[in-house]
């Protein structure tokens, strides 16, 4: 008895193993993210502003960083360790230390402060020390509208193509004939608003038969809707508002093209865990069958060895309808999906298991 015993023991293991050694092994999809390009601020001269207000705005340019995707900004620590070791000074020719940093980009310019109106004045230099582009603002006292100011900034200078707003035009006569900057855009009414247009102002002009000339400046903000309605028969404004769009910070350098979204993985499929389910079942059913031949002949257990053959053949052929039914496609939502369960009864010689499938 000890004997079977140790052989039905033997058995239910090598069941319970079978499924994990047969499934095979699945890899996640490696996903390439695109990588940051390096920034190095370097010698950002200040010039009659006060200590506490340069910390604090050379602070937020740091952390506005922070808020641009694509990019990521080298601690000063790090700027210093890097021409320390290359045993390059300040002083030295831009193009030294721009070579010295090992960065993509580097930051430069000067903070300057009159009264209480205070500048940035930013130079952007590629690898080469050759200035890219170069953006003057004002920056505000208040905290938040600084840091807007900062954010924008950081478009001007790595993607400028993405420094823009836009106008929606309304006006109460149709067929009239738009001009913006003196260049012909359509005739109303606007299918849609005028995007990518760089902030500053820009001269509207609409006309039409029989109607007064309208003339007038519009500012466009950067990533703001400015909305205008006008009534051309009285040659006026009837509103102006300006909507916030969601801020979007730079992506890449317009250098070159911005990589393409890397693809995700695949979500996994129902078919994975009826495959999953149809190795359980071959394993299990494998160990039962022969744990009952086993007890039927060398222990001369019938009855024991009757059910545990015949649960054992059933979980086999559950497999094999699963094993057939679990490569095919998805069934859309509301319809019945193939499926087995497992339902204890009566068979001869005792109780046992029964099967019951859904195709």
């Amino acid at each position: 008895m000890l004997r079977s015993a140790r052989y039905i023991s033997f058995l239910l293991i090598l069941a319970l193993a079978l499924p994990v050694l047969a499934k095979p092994q699945r890899h996640k999809r490696r996903v390439n993210k695109p990588q940051a390009q390096l920034v190095a601020i370097f010698n950002i001269r200040l010039l009659g502003i006060d200590e506490n207000t340069s910390r604090r705005v050379l602070y937020d340019l740091r952390q506005a960083f922070k808020r641009a995707e694509g990019f990521r900004l080298i601690e000063k620590a790090l700027v210093e360790k890097r021409l320390k070791r290359r045993r390059v000074a300040e002083d030295v020719p831009i193009e030294k230390v721009v070579s010295a940093l090992r960065v993509h980009w580097v930051l430069t310019g000067v903070l300057g402060g009159l009264g209480e109106e205070v500048s940035l004045d930013l130079k952007l230099l590629d690898r080469g020390a050759k200035e890219v582009r170069r953006v003057a603002v004002a920056i505000p006292i208040e905290t938040r509208a600084r840091r807007a100011v900062l954010d924008e900034l950081l478009v001007q200078l790595l993607a400028p193509r993405k420094w823009t707003g836009t106008l929606a035009l309304d006006c109460s006569e149709d067929g009239a004939q738009v001009q913006l900057d003196g260049s012909f855009i359509a005739a109303t009414p606007l299918i849609k608003p005028l995007e990518g247009l760089k902030p500053g102002k820009h001269i509207l002009r609409i006309t039409k038969d029989g109607f007064g000339e309208f003339s007038r400046f519009v500012a466009i903000r950067f990533n703001e809707v400015a909305r205008l309605k006008v009534d051309l028969k009285n040659a006026m404004v009837v509103g102006l508002i300006y909507e916030r769009g969601k801020p979007e910070a730079p992506k890449r350098v317009d250098a070159g093209p911005e990589p393409t979204k890397p693809p995700e993985a695949a979500p996994e499929s129902s078919g994975e865990f009826q495959k999953t389910a149809a190795w359980v079942l071959l394993g299990v059913g494998a160990g039962l069958g022969g744990a009952g031949v086993g007890l039927a002949v060398a222990a001369d257990q019938k009855t024991w060895g009757t059910v545990l053959a015949g649960t054992g053949g059933m979980l086999l052929v559950g497999s094999v309808i699963l094993f057939v039914v679990g490569g095919g496609e998805e069934k859309p939502a509301g319809e019945s999906s193939p499926g087995i369960a497992l339902l204890p009864g009566v068979v001869p010689g005792g109780v046992g298991l029964g099967l019951v499938g859904r195709f």
